[in-house]
């Protein structure tokens, strides 16, 4: 890992972001700033958690440098292998209902 030197809790070579879906900052999370994050050379997962239904975007580059969206819900899961398995919706979101409560 590579940290940033003006802040040691910021890397610079991040594997996976995750993002929570804002409807204010839509336009620009989705333009600009993920364009800016597809940069990262070391970047293999982008994901987005919506915040208002349990629903998860998962972009993965591809050995082409292309990105696949797939997107996991209720029941579902993220698959992750290269980060050491899957992130399951249904826990996501129950831990974020305990943040709410």
């Amino acid at each position: 890992m590579e940290t940033a030197p003006e802040d040691p809790n910021a890397l610079t070579n991040p594997t996976l972001l995750v993002e929570v879906r804002s409807d204010s900052t839509e336009l620009f999370d989705r333009g600009k700033k993920f364009k800016d994050d597809q940069r990262l050379p070391s970047l293999q997962h982008y994901l987005r958690v919506h915040q208002d239904e349990a629903r998860v975007e998962h972009y993965c580059r591809n050995d082409d440098n292309t990105w696949t969206l797939s997107s996991a819900e209720v029941g579902g899961a993220v698959r992750l292998p290269d980060l050491g398995g899957d992130l399951l919706v249904d826990d996501l979101y129950q831990a974020i209902d305990r943040v709410r409560s």
